[in-house]
């Protein structure tokens, strides 16, 4: 696997950051929407102490349009592909006061060729 997108902001959190749980190298899943816009998920484990409960898929925002036209072909041949929480930046921290999240997603370059 090679990085096919080193570190790409999402837009449209869903989720806040301060207290969700979200942390850096927790994987994420991409999903498709039809208006080819690809969903991020995370799943966010259980809150009970000792791994009691059930962990939760939540989902955490969108993917830009940029790295989305990137992705859509290796999404359309069904490609394996690695991505993980590479940056999380809590809205406290930053001037314009916006949570933010970037990821990065690795894979086979050769599978972002248009089909």
């Amino acid at each position: 696997m090679q990085p096919l997108i080193h570190q790409a902001s999402l837009y449209g959190l869903q989720t806040p950051i301060r207290g969700s749980g979200i942390v850096l190298g927790q994987t994420v899943e991409l999903i498709q929407h039809p208006e080819d816009k690809l969903a991020v998920f995370v799943t966010l484990p259980s809150r009970w102490p000792f791994g009691l409960g059930k962990s939760r898929r939540q989902h955490l925002g969108y993917l830009h349009p940029e790295a989305t036209g990137i992705l859509l072909p290796a999404i359309a041949r069904a490609t394996p592909l690695r991505m993980r929480i590479v940056e999380i930046e809590p809205a406290h921290a930053r001037i314009d006061g916006v949570d933010r999240v970037c990821i990065s997603v690795w894979g086979d370059p050769a599978h972002l060729k248009p089909l």
